[in-house]
């Protein structure tokens, strides 16, 4: 979260200032972690319980491949029909092109990393 936040600075993006992009960008950001965290059984404590649960209860049994593939369809079609519902929800109007362009005047501002 804290480099969506410092995005939505970047983006000049307050709660009294534009706050749409601010709201859209920490919306995709936590649910993005949230989408990527269920697709990888290791991601979270709680994929594994599932796991043992789903093996204890219904006599399923998960290995990491199997949870990958089970889990990546619904998460990728999740991922791509959040980002346009939340731009719909938030009203974030905001131009890719000046976006990448400030993104990359803030990262020549910080210098070389050695």
């Amino acid at each position: 979260m804290p480099i969506v936040i410092s995005m939505s600075h970047v983006l000049n993006s307050h709660p009294t200032t534009f706050p749409e992009i601010g709201q859209f960008l920490i919306l995709c950001g936590s649910h993005s972690n949230l989408l990527v965290s269920s697709i990888f059984p290791t991601a979270t404590v709680a994929n594994p319980l599932i796991s043992s649960t789903a093996e204890t209860l219904f006599h399923i049994d998960f290995d990491y491949i199997s949870w990958v593939a089970g889990a990546a369809a619904p998460g990728l079609v999740s991922a791509a029909v959040l980002v346009p519902f939340f731009r719909t929800v938030t009203g974030a109007e905001f131009d890719g092109v000046v976006v990448r362009r400030r993104a990359e005047e803030e990262l020549k501002g910080l210098g070389r990393l050695t």
